[in-house]
């Protein structure tokens, strides 16, 4: 039986921004401890959003934090920023048992000083620093994460790769601190659709590849382009927020955000799936969530490869340039894919293994050593 701990559940990304770690982890710990998310509401999103409101999630223990545009800049819009979010202070945190933080740049809103002497746990998603490219800002960063790293007891990475890099960069700190790897993975929900009923329409003359993600500036525009203007039969939607300058085709058609929920309606009728990523410093650590979703539909999936993406290979096409990219999709284009490289039992073994259910066991016994 687990101790009915109480966890203050820091997330710096929007609730309603495309479903991503913190969610599916804040809802596994819900199930079992009592958690309270405090979840940052960024201005000027909403619009993106809008498609992708999970009300039933909010409950009675959500609070927002506020995020003023420009508030590093201006002492009063920093002011008018902490009176916002009056809620916040060192006392509230002395009725939780742990603090889980899952972005250094919470302690914009939490002075490292409130953690001394807590239970802490960082769960690092993304090499942090790769979103910054300000140089000037990066000593400030890099100082948030430190503070991070040295206040916890427990931190968590979603890749191998960013653990060494982690490990690398911060090496005096983690002599004190433990490190575990803790993947990606899929909802269990997604297991009980039956994917496999939903083959290719051969009589169709266009090939529809789809990506599902937030659409940021690693995106590869220059190999999707290349796809379209190689192939006439090509098509390629673009499901997701979009937080970058866009490329314009004509058979590159952007849907906008989806629920989570409602994501698999989308992708049904996709003839094959693409993440199609540049290969800068973020990417190179990230354990994609997406890649487990594609694979449980059984159908064509290609990958920019990298060392996170080598174990999905016996289900992935594995591309290093647009060339391979092209002669991949072109060889798959016009078979039937009524019959796998991969039997459906395997694949689904696969993803049985990289539950969120089975990952948030790993979580969980972690915190029970604690």
């Amino acid at each position: 039986m687990f101790k009915k701990l109480r966890i203050a559940y820091f997330m710096h990304v929007d609730w309603n921004w495309a479903k991503q770690r913190p969610h599916f982890i804040f809802e596994g710990l819900s199930e079992v401890y009592d958690v309270d998310l405090y979840c940052v509401k960024s201005f000027g999103k909403h619009s993106l959003t809008s498609a992708n409101k999970q009300k039933d999630r909010l409950r009675k223990n959500y609070f927002s934090i506020n995020k003023i545009p420009l508030s590093g800049k201006s002492k009063a819009l920093k002011w008018l920023e902490r009176l916002s979010n009056s809620k916040l202070s060192k006392g509230m945190l002395d009725r939780y048992d742990i603090i889980w933080i899952t972005s250094p740049v919470m302690l914009h809103f939490i002075p490292n000083h409130w953690l001394s002497g807590r239970t802490v746990i960082y769960d690092c998603m993304d090499d942090y620093l790769s979103f910054n490219r300000n140089k000037s800002k990066l000593k400030k960063h890099q100082s948030y994460e430190e503070e991070l790293i040295k206040a916890s007891i427990l931190v968590f990475a979603s890749s191998r790769t960013l653990k060494d890099r982690m490990l690398k960069r911060y090496s005096t700190y983690f002599n004190n601190v433990n490190i575990e790897v803790i993947q990606n993975g899929i909802t269990e929900k997604w297991l009980d659709y039956n994917f496999e009923h939903f083959k290719r329409n051969m009589s169709s003359k266009s090939y529809n590849i789809v990506y599902s993600g937030t659409i940021g500036d690693w995106i590869d525009f220059d190999s999707l382009v290349y796809l379209l203007e190689s192939q006439a039969e090509i098509s390629i939607q673009l499901i997701g927020p979009i937080d970058t300058k866009i490329v314009k085709h004509p058979r590159l058609n952007y849907i906008g955000p989806v629920s989570h929920e409602e994501l698999p309606n989308y992708l049904i009728n996709a003839d094959a799936f693409i993440m199609p990523f540049q290969l800068t410093d973020l990417v190179l650590t990230v354990d994609p969530v997406k890649m487990y979703e594609y694979i449980s539909f059984s159908k064509p999936v290609f990958s920019i490869y990298y060392q996170e993406t080598k174990k999905f290979a016996p289900f992935v096409k594995l591309y290093s340039t647009k060339e391979e990219l092209l002669s991949y999709v072109t060889e798959t284009m016009w078979q039937n894919h009524d019959k796998e490289d991969i039997d459906i039992e395997t694949r689904r073994e696969f993803l049985k293994n990289n539950t969120w259910a089975e990952r948030l066991k790993c979580v969980i016994t972690k915190i029970e050593e604690l």
